[in-house]
Formats: C-alpha cells, sequence, structure tokens
C-alpha cells in the first residue's frame, strides 16, 4: 500500500512540475491527454487500493484506518479533478471546475440513491449517477487534446520576418513574409 501512494504522489508531482499553463508556450494535445487519463486511472487505482485494504470482518488499528481512508479520498479527489486535468494544462479553469463540481455533486448523488436503495428504497436512481460521472469523464477525456488546440489557436500571433528572395533570374530580392499559424 505504501508503494501505491509513493506512485500515485510521484506521478502527480511529476505531472504538475512538468506542465505549466502559466507561460505563452504552446500546449501539447499529447500532454493534455496524458494529463487526463493518468491523473483519472492513478484516481481509480487509488480507490481500488483502499477496497484492497479494507477488511470490514477484521480488527483495525487506528493507522490502517487512516491510511485506508486516506488512500480512498486521495483516489476520489483524482477522480473527481483529474478527467479535467488537460483542461487545467490548456488554461480552461472554469470548464475544470465545472465539470468537476458536476462530477462531485452526481457522485454524492449517486452515493445517496445507493444507500436508499440499500435500506430498501426506489433503486431505479442507483444508476444514473454512476452513468452520468461515466459521460462526463469520458467527455474530459476525449475533449483534452481539443483543449490544448484551442489554447493554441487563441494563442497564436502573426509575425511579419524578413526574408531574402531569388527571382527567376536568380537575383536577390528583400521582401518580408507573415508567419503564423492559420
Amino acid at each position: 500500500m505504501k508503494h501505491m501512494i509513493a506512485i500515485a504522489l510521484a506521478a502527480v508531482v511529476t505531472a504538475s512540475t512538468t506542465a505549466h499553463a502559466d507561460d505563452d508556450q504552446p500546449r501539447s494535445p499529447e500532454t493534455a491527454t496524458w494529463l487526463s487519463t493518468g491523473s483519472t486511472i492513478a484516481g481509480w487505482a487509488l480507490i481500488g487500493g483502499a477496497f484492497a485494504t479494507f477488511d470490514p470482518n477484521g480488527a483495525h488499528s487506528f493507522q490502517h484506518d487512516r491510511a485506508t481512508w486516506l488512500l480512498g479520498t486521495s483516489g476520489a479527489l483524482l477522480a473527481i479533478v483529474g478527467p479535467s486535468a488537460g483542461h487545467i494544462y490548456a488554461g480552461e479553469y472554469g470548464h475544470a471546475a465545472g465539470f468537476s463540481v458536476a462530477r462531485l455533486l452526481l457522485g454524492g448523488a449517486g452515493t445517496f440513491a445507493v444507500a436508499a436503495c440499500a435500506l430498501g428504497g426506489d433503486c431505479k436512481l442507483a444508476p444514473i449517477g454512476a452513468i452520468a460521472i461515466g459521460a462526463l469523464t469520458i467527455y474530459d477525456l476525449h475533449d483534452a487534446p481539443a483543449a490544448a488546440r484551442r489554447y493554441d489557436a487563441a494563442h497564436d500571433e502573426l509575425q511579419v520576418v524578413p526574408l531574402i528572395m531569388r527571382d527567376a533570374a536568380s537575383h536577390e530580392a528583400l521582401g518580408a513574409g507573415i508567419v503564423g499559424t492559420f
């Protein structure tokens, strides 16, 4: 379990130190995809680790329960925010916040629906939260490279550069060219 926490923490620290959204450098669609996918997988792996270490029939020490809680909570936070990591990298903070809050609220509603079902209530609403979270997650993962491309398109600048050209008779002429992404 300690190794799983260390690996997940190292992945998050590495991703956060190599992907800065504060500069005006172009954004890589591949980096946006890896940030979103990697942090989402890490979150669900931590949640799986929390379930694997939980023993409902055994007597637990405080440290064991605390580690399991920390593992599960860290995983849940990564699973909620992780799919939007590519959007954060691309500077789309509003999108990331909105979708993360939506996943959080739908997760809470889904948990409430599952608890009501377990207590004998209506079970029809229980899968809706999971389906909605899945749909939001898939959309974020799919849209992450497009977010990087949107950032690049919004930050493209045209530049005028000097040129030395040759005509058909090999005479040199000075000129100017416009470069940029169109």
